[in-house]
């Protein structure tokens, strides 16, 4: 059967410029948010007082596959990538920090650490003696810079992103912030960036530094034709819209 990408998981490691795309939907996915809390109480009481005392980082744990089906990379050259990602990287001085997501990244890690690869199971060699299969329990957990930065500066602008093939701002801003409008600022942000190419940096704010932006239309022809008052703009635009809304068929002519 054949998945298509919004059915898959990825791992990126934007620090080295690589990424895994799990061949298969995860399994068994578990997302855990916690905090810690103490109880003390008095005499007489009834019920103790509760005190938060901190945050908890987030988990994410899921079963992955990676098989050998003819068409895909070498198995065991996937796999050490991956293992690789769990172990002091020499350059880095520790392990990677990566990015998670599943499908249109409903489920994310921005920035996470992978905690354990556990319960690895290997499937029987291939006729060529190389590995057919392996499956794993992977388990992720969020990663949050610290730093002594006093509380008044301003908002942060330190996250980086390599462009890899496929990359739109889009896609970046729905992982990234969980919505794909901010797409936009980011785009805008960018001037000489308007379509992103391979080994572009992008520069993604924190949340904190669009706080004050919305996405706002600029272009002169369609300035008032979003907007939810009637213009002569936004008549046309619907009125477009509604004289196409109907089903069509599209013919490719190759060239021989």
């Amino acid at each position: 059967m054949a998945w298509s990408n919004l059915n898959k998981w990825w791992l990126a490691n934007d620090e080295i410029g690589e990424e895994i795309e799990g061949q298969f939907p995860a399994e068994d996915v578990n997302h855990d948010i916690s905090a810690t809390y103490a109880e003390s109480t008095a005499l007489s009481r009834q019920n103790a007082i509760l005190h938060f005392v901190h945050g908890n980082s987030e988990t994410v744990s899921f079963r992955g596959l990676f098989f050998a089906d003819g068409s895909t990379e070498n198995v065991y050259k996937i796999f050490a990538m991956l293992r690789s990602w769990a172990k002091v990287n020499p350059d880095l001085g520790r392990p990677p920090v990566l990015q998670f997501w599943v499908g249109d990244a409903h489920l994310a890690l921005r920035q996470c650490v992978i905690e354990g690869i556990s319960n690895i199971e290997y499937g029987e060699p291939r006729s060529d003696g190389s590995l057919r299969s392996v499956s794993f329990s992977i388990r992720l957990r969020e990663y949050v810079a610290w730093s002594l930065d006093v509380e008044n500066k301003p908002p942060p602008e330190t996250r980086y992103h390599t462009a890899r093939s496929r990359d739109y701002y889009e896609m970046l801003t729905l992982r990234e912030y969980g919505d794909a409008d901010v797409g936009d600022i980011i785009r805008k942000r960018h001037p000489d960036k308007p379509n992103i190419r391979v080994a572009d940096v992008i520069k993604l704010p924190s949340t904190a530094a669009l706080r004050k932006e919305t996405v706002e239309q600029t272009s002169i022809a369609l300035k008032t034709a979003y907007r939810r008052a009637v213009s002569p703009q936004r008549t046309l635009r619907l009125q477009v819209f509604d004289a196409r809304n109907r089903s069509y068929t599209s013919h490719i002519v190759l060239e021989h």
